[in-house]
């Protein structure tokens, strides 16, 4: 990609005043893709300044007017559906049957349905001799993690636009290019000058130059608990707005009797998808004790299944970590569950598919409720089996982590649904039901806070004013 030396800003790719730029490396190569810049203070503060002067007239343009730019932005992504899929494989490591379909297919899709969300917002209402209205919250700053980067670039970006907010983006260090396309899609679309500008760069130089940043009135973050913590401490110094989309744990409940079989298959659906690289994904499954060892081999199976290799190859079904620093968290995670005790049932590690940074599907069984590898996002493809002897045991295991993002539950589908009331999460898969793009998308507790997706994530970027006369 010829143009990752500039940022977009006001409408134009800019030279950044920062020379300092970032590698971005391929994770199956381990070769150098491309550079791009580490924005400075000054390119943010252009950036941010930019949104604020386009704020005004994109406000007052009419949110069907807005929508026109945001259905021909995505007209252009979908032009270059192949140029992203690439993309987004080599900087991801992801397989191309899945970039396709859930890196680049699924967040098209899921921003079109915002604008017909975008028909049912309720823009201006009378109550008694009152006016209200809704109006945008102002500059977003955007930041989007890097495991599904076009997904969590367009649940902010969409919705803001619709609005009537300008933004900045700030895509992860890790996974910037596709944000390079993205950009160009504003351009051609005839987005007004700075009401979308992009800047790339580390977290602690540009990330904290644009959170920090006084003209900024809204924080859209997806990415760690950790790095959620530090963007309501920034956010609570100004009071800026705040979305969060954080971490999860989530726990899959296998009911007396559920096939468990079944039930393991619908989980590590989930743990080994993206290489196990999803905040969202079923990581743990709890089953009937005395069906253990039945869902033991039924994991064993399943890790079987997958093809590890080379993401560009049409038959390999699980790509490298996004790092080599993920690698090595994920391989600290696996010796604390053996320090733990846990039973190691499938060893991932050491698999080789020339060089990357290759890990493969992981089980760890008899996994006590509380340990280190039951409690803690590992964010890599490890499945943890526990036992339980009641289904009130499983529940509380199922809640007892500190996030709540996700869950599932496997069984006779009334009991399934009596079970799925009572977990603490934003979403609940019940036996094999399929992710709904359309519904709303957040987590309980530390998973974060707000929502994305659904017939009410427009409004995650609007103020509400009451005109009495």
């Amino acid at each position: 990609m010829s143009d990752t030396n500039r940022l977009y800003i006001d409408g134009a790719w800019v030279t950044p005043h920062s020379g300092e730029t970032v590698d971005v490396l391929n994770p199956t190569t381990e070769e150098v893709l491309a550079t791009i810049p580490n924005a400075d203070a000054d390119d943010v503060d252009a950036a941010v300044e930019a949104a604020e002067r386009a704020l005004p007239a994109w406000a007052a343009l009419g949110w069907e007017k807005r929508a026109e730019h945001v259905a021909k932005l995505l007209d252009y992504l979908e032009e270059h559906n192949d140029e992203l899929v690439q993309t987004i494989a080599k900087e991801l490591g992801c397989p191309v049957s899945i970039a396709q379909v859930m890196h680049v297919g699924l967040p098209v899709a899921e921003a079109r349905s915002q604008i017909e969300f975008a028909k049912d917002v309720e823009w201006q209402r009378e109550i008694g001799n009152t006016l209200v209205v809704k109006e945008p919250v102002g500059v977003v700053a955007a930041i989007a993690a890097w495991n599904f980067p076009m997904i969590l670039t367009l649940r902010k970006m969409a919705p803001a636009l619709l609005a009537g907010c300008t933004m900045v983006l700030k895509p992860s260090v890790d996974v910037s290019l596709f944000a390079f396309i993205v950009a160009r899609a504003a351009e051609a679309a005839g987005v007004p000058a700075g009401v979308f500008n992009l800047v790339t760069g580390r977290g602690e130089t540009t990330g904290e130059a644009l959170i920090t940043h006084p003209k900024v009135n809204m924080l859209s973050f997806t990415g760690s608990t950790a790095g959620g913590r530090r963007m309501a401490k920034v956010a609570a110094e100004d009071f800026k707005r705040i979305h969060l989309e954080l971490g999860g744990k989530s726990a899959m409940v296998t009911l007396p009797d559920a096939d468990v079989t079944a039930a393991v298959n619908a989980t590590t659906y989930w743990t080994w998808l993206n290489t196990g690289q999803a905040c969202s994904a079923l990581t743990r499954i709890i089953v009937p004790r005395e069906k253990l060892a039945e869902a033991e081999e039924a994991a064993k199976a399943s890790a079987a299944a997958v093809v590890v290799g080379d993401p560009l190859s049409p038959q390999s079904t699980m790509g490298p970590l996004v790092s080599e620093r993920q690698l090595q968290i994920v391989n600290g995670y696996i010796e604390k569950g053996l320090a733990d005790g846990s039973k190691l049932v499938v060893d991932g590690r050491g698999v080789q598919a020339g060089t990357g940074y290759f890990l493969g599907p992981t089980v760890f069984s008899d996994v006590a409720p509380g340990s280190t590898i039951d409690q803690e996002e590992i964010f890599g493809p490890v499945l943890s089996i526990t036992p339980y002897d009641t289904v009130e045991e499983a529940i509380e295991i199922a809640n007892g982590t500190p996030y709540g993002l996700a869950a599932g539950v496997y069984g006779p589908e009334e009991q399934a649904f009596e079970v799925a009331a009572k977990l603490k999460a934003g979403q609940v898969q019940v036996n094999d039901g399929q992710f709904n793009p359309l519904a709303p998308f957040g987590g309980f507790k530390q998973s974060g806070i707000g929502r994305e997706n659904g017939p009410g994530s427009i409004d995650e970027y609007l103020e509400v004013k009451a005109i009495q006369r």
